[in-house]
């Protein structure tokens, strides 16, 4: 990290900024580092799009950080061929059960692609699909399937992830997948860092760390916080960790939403604590893509954590999928300008 300047701006690689000239404009903007999700994509596939960037970078003459992030145990639908949502209702019953590949629907039965995910999940646990559009109270389970109520009107959507908010279950930071995704990232040579989902303690990190050792390979590594699991440990990790990641899209899933902001505070101040950097991830300036700015929520959000010591920020939505990817840099960088320090 001594070669990057303060603050930090990442950038989320996806569909809007896969062509050369978006890369040299997000990168003159400003952007200081690109995210890669290995969640999509083969490793080759990732490890091309990474080439691209060095190259947008070497034509600026700009020192960019490239970030391979780990997808870590996750449970999708299964893909629907031809569908895309299905409506869904209050009081409706709704069925998961195992499965992998495209389905078909029958009644309001759909099948997921992992199927340990139904071993793991108890009478009473919430299932949130994507971000939080759909939440679901599972009333019945047995080997084959879990039966669940849906808690309002919605929509589900063939292909996104599911997220278990439980007591008892808490996602793997290193699935099988993650530890070849991870060998593959050693040997290629391409990254600078590899950010780890749901770290749930110190010991998760050193498996990455001994990963990369037997491969010859040192990484700067970066701790992802989605999960209470990683909260209670947090001033382990932040001892562990060479960066820590306030990731809150799943850290609102996981936790009940009204305490996203203590959760974040006890980040930042494990992290001053260790004198860890830390950086602040998800819906960052989401709100330019209503309105021509970025929403004055949003802005004092950015800030407050940039003046509580926050390394800097990284766009997720905004770049990867957002109508304005450029102007989502251009904003953020104005903020943390104007409130970052420059030396830590």
């Amino acid at each position: 990290m001594s070669r990057v300047q303060y603050p930090q701006l990442w950038i989320t690689y996806g569909p809007q900024t896969r062509d050369d000239r978006m890369i040299d404009a997000l990168i003159g903007s400003g952007a200081t580092g690109t995210r890669f999700t290995f969640s999509y994509g083969t490793p080759e596939l990732q490890a091309e799009r990474a080439d691209q960037v060095r190259r947008s970078a070497d034509r600026l003459g700009k020192d960019v950080l490239l970030v391979a992030d780990l997808q870590g145990e996750k449970c999708r639908l299964a893909k629907i061929d031809g569908v895309d949502e299905i409506r869904i209702k209050h009081g409706e019953r709704v069925f998961f059960t195992a499965g992998s590949g495209p389905t078909g629907v029958q009644g309001k039965k759909f099948e997921v692609q992992n199927a340990t995910f139904l071993n793991r999940v108890k009478v009473g646990d919430t299932i949130i699909e994507g971000d939080g559009g759909m939440m679901l109270e599972v009333i019945e389970t047995n080997q084959a399937s879990i039966t669940c109520r849906p808690l309002w009107d919605g929509v589900l959507h063939p292909g996104r992830g599911l997220v278990i908010r439980s007591s008892v279950f808490t996602p793997a930071p290193l699935t099988a997948k993650d530890r070849e995704d991870l060998r593959e990232i050693a040997r290629c040579d391409k990254f600078d860092a590899v950010a780890i989902s749901f770290v749930r303690n110190a010991a998760d990190i050193q498996e990455v760390r001994d990963v990369l050792s037997m491969s010859k390979k040192e990484l700067s590594v970066i701790a992802k916080i989605e999960t209470p699991s990683g909260l209670s440990q947090i001033h382990a990790i932040a001892e562990a960790a060479d960066i820590i990641m306030a990731a809150r899209g799943d850290l609102a899933l996981f936790l009940p939403w009204v305490e996203l902001y203590d959760a974040v505070g006890t980040i930042s101040d494990a992290a001053e604590a260790h004198r860890c950097p830390w950086i602040l991830a998800t819906q960052i300036v989401e709100g330019l893509e209503r309105f021509a700015f970025p929403t004055r929520a949003e802005i004092c959000d950015l800030a407050h954590w940039i003046t509580r010591g926050a390394l800097g920020a990284m766009l997720s939505f905004e770049t990867a999928f957002g109508t304005h990817p450029d102007e989502a840099v251009e904003c953020v960088r104005a903020v943390l300008e104007r409130y970052g320090r420059k030396e830590r």
